[in-house]
């Protein structure tokens, strides 16, 4: 039995996806050509991942964490944007109405129909939602707003079999030392209203692009898990406390130097024992589509070297 492991955000895309996108953006290939290569990578993340605790999609019909939900009625595309300090972009959304966005509509978001009965949907935290979007609209609830949207949202994947749910949230790894407490309460209860319809679901925050022992008092929210950006936080600071999953971003998916798996193993084992962790699960520290395809591809190798031979440690 080996270690638990999940992925923790968007896949790479192999040159042939990115061939066939280009070449469908210039009239060179159809859509259901472009559909066939896109199908393929997805296949081939499904089997990268055999025998993982939860199994993602890679979300590969995503432009970027925010689509599709930035094209929701009551938001408009605006320009493309720095995500944080990375080199990779994104369409801000801007907020122009009363959010509604059809649950239904995700679906077309996701390839459910290849996925396996252990499967797992990531979503954009609401925080990060919010702090990343041009308000122009609401006065104020736009984060209940949002929040009441994804319980809709999350009931629909409950009904397509999605056993676990991950809100991507760097904003506030990466900012949260900054909020004030009324921005934390008002996070809390974002999440309080999202839980609502959680039914028989994991749900949690990947946290990423700071140190998360910073912003510790997300293990007081109402949710099953969190993930820590371990190249991003001081373990040294870092104080755990709880009965809550935590995902222990122990691959670095922002540098292509290959991690070497025993120093991995000896790493986390040493966290475990340190926090005295009981439920836990190993994981890139966030997306893999910061990377190159062959290089997120060895990172993935990685992870399940260093769960399969965890136990001999």
């Amino acid at each position: 039995m080996m270690l638990p492991v999940q992925l923790t955000g968007t896949f790479a895309r192999s040159q042939n996806l990115i061939r066939a996108t280009r070449d469908f953006d210039r009239g060179r290939t159809s859509h259901s050509e472009l559909e066939k290569v896109r199908r393929e990578d997805v296949k081939r993340l499904i089997e990268l991942q055999a025998g993982f605790e939860y199994v993602i999609d890679g979300n590969l019909l995503w432009q970027d964490l925010f689509r599709p939900f930035s094209e929701a009625e009551g938001i408009e595309l605006g320009p493309l944007t720095r995500f944080f300090e990375t080199n990779t972009f994104f369409r801000r959304p801007i907020i122009t109405g009363k959010i509604h966005l059809p649950p239904e509509k995700i679906g077309q978001y996701f390839y459910f129909d290849l996925m396996p009965d252990n499967r797992k949907v990531i979503l954009p935290g609401p925080v990060t939602f919010w702090a990343m979007s041009e308000n122009r609209y609401y006065k104020k609830d736009f984060l209940f707003d949002l929040a009441h949207t994804l319980n809709q949202i999350l009931r629909y994947l409950y009904q397509q079999g999605v056993k676990t749910i991950q809100f991507s949230e760097p904003y506030l790894a990466y900012n949260g030392k900054n909020l004030k407490k009324k921005d934390w309460t008002q996070a809390k209860t974002t999440y309080q209203i999202i839980s609502q319809m959680r039914n028989n679901m994991e749900i949690g925050i990947a946290t990423y692009f700071g140190d998360f022992s910073e912003i510790t008092q997300l293990l007081k929210f109402p949710i099953d898990f969190v993930t820590i950006d371990l190249t991003a936080t001081s373990t040294k600071k870092l104080k755990i406390e709880t009965d809550k999953k935590i995902g222990l971003g122990c691959i670095d998916a922002t540098n292509s130097l290959l991690e070497v798996p025993k120093s991995v193993i000896k790493f986390v084992a040493d966290l475990i024992k340190r926090f005295k962790l009981k439920r836990f699960f190993i994981c890139p520290n966030c997306d893999l589509d910061f990377l190159p395809y062959s290089v997120a591809e060895k990172k993935v190798a990685i992870l399940r070297k260093v769960a399969e031979q965890f136990k001999q440690y």
